[in-house]
């Protein structure tokens, strides 16, 4: 799991609009580029759809990706991003991987997602 505002490159990716919805995409499309095997990572949408954290317009995207890797027990995570308008210059983003080893924890990420707070 990890918190940050949204880089300015991924922003640039997302057309610089600060679109949400773009946004989540670019998040989604550049981690599956440095967590995944290169060319080996199949990503299947489960989930888009806009909502409200804390009164701010968001946008939660989630996805599984199927890959495989040496060493690794796991053959998908399901990915969640969730982008939140904060209202300074770029938004922020709350990115959680939950494999499927632990997937009695998938609905958890409803909590989560609700429990979220924009300081």
């Amino acid at each position: 799991m990890k918190s940050t505002q949204v880089d300015e490159d991924i922003m640039a990716a997302a057309g610089g609009t600060g679109e949400l919805r773009g946004v989540a995409g670019a998040v989604m499309d550049e981690r599956r580029r440095y967590e995944y095997p290169r060319d080996q990572a199949i990503l299947v949408d489960v989930a888009s759809q806009p909502l409200k954290v804390d009164g701010h317009d968001a946008w939660l995207l989630v996805s599984e990706i199927h890959f495989h890797k040496r060493g690794v027990p796991s053959t998908m995570d399901l990915n969640a991003v969730l982008v939140v308008d904060t209202g300074r210059v770029r938004p922020s983003v709350l990115w959680v991987v939950l494999p499927e080893t632990n997937k009695k924890l998938w609905p958890d990420l409803n909590t989560l997602v609700a429990s979220v707070q924009v300081r």
